[in-house]
Parts: C-alpha cells; structure tokens; sequence
C-alpha cells in the first residue's frame, strides 16, 4: 500500500467567493481596448473555466454564433464550450473595440481574439497579471492563490453542483 502509515486528508480547495468574483470582474471598467479586452478575459476565465493557455491561443474564427471551438483539449479533442450570455454581451463589447483598435494597424496578429497592445497574441504570464493584479484592490482573501485556473473551477463546479441539488430537489417535490 503506497500510503501505509500516513494519514491521507481530503484536500480542500479554498475558492473565490462569489462576492470576490463580482469585484474582479467589475475591477476593469474602461472603455479603451485593454479594460475592455480585461474585463472579457475575467468573464470568460469565470464563466468557461477555460485554461489560460487556451485563452490565449484563441483565434477569432474558434469563436462561432454560440460556442466557442477549442483546439486540442484535452485528449487532443477539440471542445466546443457554451457562449453565455455574460460571455456574449462582452465578447460583442471587445469586438467592436478591438476592430476600431487595430484598424489601419501594420503587423498585428489578427487572427488571435486576444491581442496586446502591440498586437502580438497573450501570453499566459499577461493574463496571470491581469488576474492577479486586481487581487488586492478587489479585497480577495490572502489565503486565496490568484490564478486564473484552479479556483475557477471550484466555482464552476461548486455552481454545477447547486444547481444539480436544485434540480434534484425540485424534481422530488
């Protein structure tokens, strides 16, 4: 037995609190291409659960009319993920912005949904700051690791999983 011996404990995982959510993505508030190109990337780390490095291998063409199309998911599969309609209501915000920003612009990689402001595609070091650089402001717990992967997904899940208790009970009642 590999762990004779030992004691295993449960990890726990501590996650944002909703209120927390709600403070990080509400902390870009600009109408100029960077605040509002922030502002999708926090809805969509939130609301998809989609990995950073995804995030920042997007193209526009992966984008459809209610899915986004990623590219070698896990298991090489490609996924389609959901558009929601917080995810659609910024993603047509940004579009608009970034076309009127990159207009008339020489070099810039537009084939990428997400660019910098020199028009290169992100990084995945630029959106662990996006994210960790509204930590503080946003008063998000010290115990908390500001990384746009892990505790999202607790919240997804910990959402998915309210909603199959409210389901569960509904249809019991």
């Amino acid at each position: 037995m590999p762990f004779a011996g030992r004691t295993v404990r449960p990890h726990k995982e501590t996650t944002f609190t909703d209120k927390e959510v709600e403070a990080m993505v509400n902390y870009y508030k600009g109408r100029h291409f960077l605040d509002v190109r922030n502002k999708l990337i926090m809805v969509m780390l939130f609301d998809t659960g989609m990995r950073c490095s995804k995030l920042c291998e997007l193209k526009v063409t992966d984008v459809q009319s209610n899915v986004i199309n990623i590219q070698e998911g896990k298991g090489k599969k490609q996924r389609h993920v959901p558009i929601t309609s917080a995810v659609a209501k910024y993603l047509m915000k940004y579009q608009l912005v970034r076309q009127n920003y990159i207009r008339d612009k020489r070099g810039y990689a537009e084939e990428y949904l997400f660019l910098s402001q020199k028009g290169k595609p992100l990084t995945k070091a630029t959106i662990e700051r996006i994210v960790g650089v509204c930590k503080e402001p946003c008063g998000v717990r010290e115990e908390i690791r500001c990384s746009p992967h892990i505790p999202v997904v607790t919240i997804m899940l910990r959402n998915s999983l309210e909603t199959v208790v409210i389901c569960i009970q509904y249809h019991d009642s």
